[in-house]
């Protein structure tokens, strides 16, 4: 983009190394590292590699990259990235992209940087939440206002994540596999409509009693209730830490 920070084509591990190096830049933008939040921004349509400078989000931040004080921002694959002063917040963030006619096909997640040396972390964070829980209403959504998968992706150590998901998932997982149980996808269908075995097995397309069974079969394995509000949201975080594991996964999103 004209003026702006290329990082087209960075190959840094995290893809942000062009912005830690790019000092010049951000002081041209007058733009203090220790004060800003890193916007990850995706066009949710399929919009290929070759179009996506072109798309109305591309234009959109070409236009935002020359308001003073200036943005540092850029593009890293399928994502346009911003590094946006920490003073304003989503709806501010959302006025200024709507401002060009940005559908509710865009979405974005802010997470808040704690200096240079943070960048590459919060837009780690950033793009797995946008890539988890981000594509849904509001345009902008903040790290805080995804609960349980916000919380989870700000925990460094996301092996962490991984094996709390396994101690409450595992058996259940093993049962699916070994013989088609159905029961983590009974148990996420159960928990999404309000504990209700009525409405899962319409969901599911099966009866009522089996909805029943698979649950028992759920605390068997287990050992926890889904009668125990406690437990419950056990449940509800291993699912969310499960998710987590799966969006992080190599082949899951691109570099």
């Amino acid at each position: 983009m004209s003026d702006g920070v290329r990082v087209r084509g960075a190959r840094d591990g995290d893809g942000l190394g062009q912005f830690r190096r790019e000092e010049g830049a951000r002081t041209r933008a007058n733009l203090l590292v220790d004060e800003v939040q890193v916007v990850v921004m995706k066009d949710q349509n399929d919009v290929s590699a070759a179009k996506v400078d072109n798309s109305p989000l591309g234009r959109r931040m070409r236009s935002i990259s020359s308001r003073r004080p200036r943005l540092v921002c850029g593009r890293l694959g399928d994502y346009w990235v911003a590094l946006w002063p920490i003073g304003e917040g989503a709806q501010d963030i959302a006025a200024t992209l709507t401002q060009g006619a940005i559908g509710s096909h865009v979405h974005a997640v802010v997470a808040p940087a704690g200096g240079s040396e943070d960048l590459a972390r919060a837009f780690r964070m950033a793009r797995g939440a946008l890539e988890l829980g981000g594509s849904q209403a509001p345009l902008v959504r903040t790290i805080e206002d995804l609960g349980v998968v916000g919380l989870l992706r700000q925990l460094e150590d996301q092996r962490a994540v991984a094996s709390f998901s396994d101690r409450v998932l595992g058996a259940r997982r093993q049962s699916d596999l070994e013989r088609s149980t159905g029961l983590i996808l009974t148990l996420r269908t159960y928990l999404a409509h309000d504990c209700r075995a009525d409405v899962s097995a319409e969901k599911l397309f099966v009866h009522k009693n089996t909805i029943s069974q698979r649950l028992r079969r759920i605390e068997k394995l287990t050992g926890l209730s889904l009668t125990s509000p406690s437990d419950v949201l056990q449940f509800s975080a291993a699912l969310a830490a499960d998710d987590i594991r799966s969006a992080s996964a190599p082949s899951a999103m691109s570099e």
